[in-house]
Order: structure tokens, then C-alpha cells, then sequence
């Protein structure tokens, strides 16, 4: 999805940048351009409306400036909104618990168990002991698949094979406790939200472990499904 949409804004910024001269024509020629571009990436109609309301308003403005290119000005305009509508700040996880818990959750195949691996990689090079709790114990190999990314951000690794996903959890995270580690990751299984059982599950495992942070991992092509998902 992010690469298409690239490719569409980056054919979209080409045509803008030639612009010697700002008009109501190309004006709404481009927001038009980039509302399909946002549609067909399926992003939320209102946010798109809403998005191309604002840089064809802001861009009104651009037919009078005289200290810049109009095209460069317009380009701006676009990025500076794109970069507002994503967020200009990243937010920090809540950590602040001894340990403090992350729950991984999504669909099967979102990259849950990579996910787990990057982000305890990323918190051991922030200064973070951490743990991975393998909890995950429907997907064939899962556990395996954990312990080897564990290894390859060198972190240790929960696992006691298949069984309760919730006395797992408890259990990890009693485990990092007595270790003193900073950060415990629950990898827990993929599930479809129209899945009861699977849905009441993780629920428990919430319920039972109170994590700090709640992640929802999902694939890049997702879409505005994700957030049904979610």
C-alpha cells in the first residue's frame, strides 16, 4: 500500500513542480489527483476529503506568493499535510512498570513473531533488558521461529511448548520478574476478529497479564480494515 501510494505522489510532486503559474484549474486538477491517490490506497473517505479540503485551501494562497516557485510552494503544501495526518512526533511505549508488559496482537501472518524480534532488538539497544514469551502455541513452529529471532537479536527467550497461552504469559512475565529484566514480549497467535473462542482468548491474556502496551501488528496492505480488526 505505502508503495503505491509513493509511486502515486511521486508522479503527483513531478507534475506539481513545473508549475510556473498557481491556478484554480491546477489546483484542482492536483487535489483530485491526490484524493484518488489516497482512495485507492484505501484510506478512509472523510480523511481523504478532509485532507484535500485543506491543501486546496492552503494552496489558494500560493497564487499570490512572489518570494517562491508556486510548484515548490504546492509540493510543500501537500508534504507538510501528509507528515501532519501521519503524525509529527512518534510516540514512546509506556514502560514505566517493573517489568513492564507488551502484548503483540493481529491477524495470522501479520509478522507478529518478527515484529517481537525487531522491537526487543530495538529496546536492548536502547539500554533495555528484555524478555520474549513465546505464546503462541497453534502456528507449527512458531515457538521455534521466536526462539531463532530471539537469538538473532540476542535476547532470551520464554517457552514452555504447547500449552495454556495465558499460564505462559503469567509465567513469563514471573520469569522476568525474578530476573530483573526491563521489558517482557508476549508473541501471542494470529486470530480473525469473527473468531469467538480465539478473540475471548486474548482477551484473558489481556485481562489476566494487564499489559502496559497493547500492539496490534498488521500487514502493510491492510487497509481500513485494520482498524475492524483492531
Amino acid at each position: 500500500m505505502f508503495g503505491h501510494i509513493t509511486e502515486r505522489f511521486q508522479t503527483i510532486f513531478r507534475n506539481v513542480r513545473g508549475l510556473g503559474k498557481i491556478t484554480d484549474k491546477n489546483i484542482n486538477d492536483t487535489v483530485r489527483e491526490v484524493r484518488r491517490a489516497l482512495l485507492d490506497a484505501d484510506v478512509n473517505f472523510k480523511v481523504a476529503k478532509s485532507f484535500v479540503e485543506v491543501v486546496a485551501e492552503k494552496a489558494q494562497g500560493t497564487k499570490v506568493l512572489k518570494s517562491v516557485k508556486p510548484g515548490q510552494q504546492f509540493v510543500k503544501i501537500i508534504r507538510d499535510e501528509l507528515v501532519a495526518l501521519l503524525g509529527t512526533k512518534p510516540e514512546s511505549l509506556d514502560l514505566k512498570s517493573q517489568p513492564a508488559v507488551i502484548l503483540l496482537a493481529g491477524l495470522q501472518g501479520a509478522g507478529k513473531t518478527t515484529t517481537a524480534g525487531k522491537l526487543a532488538l530495538r529496546l536492548k539497544q536502547s539500554g533495555k533488558s528484555v524478555l520474549l514469551a513465546a505464546a503462541d502455541v497453534y502456528r507449527p513452529a512458531a515457538i521455534q521461529q521466536l526462539v531463532t529471532v530471539g537469538k538473532q537479536a540476542g535476547v532470551a527467550v520464554y517457552e514452555e511448548g504447547i500449552k495454556d497461552p495465558l499460564a505462559i504469559c503469567k509465567r513469563a512475565i514471573e520469569e522476568a520478574r525474578s530476573l530483573k529484566n526491563d521489558v517482557v514480549i508476549l508473541d501471542t497467535a494470529g486470530r480473525l476478529h469473527v473468531d469467538g473462542e480465539m478473540m475471548i482468548e486474548v482477551q484473558a491474556i489481556s485481562d489476566g497479564t494487564n499489559p502496559d502496551e497493547i500492539l496490534f501488528v498488521a500487514d502493510g496492505m491492510t487497509g481500513q480494515d485494520a482498524v475492524k480488526s483492531a
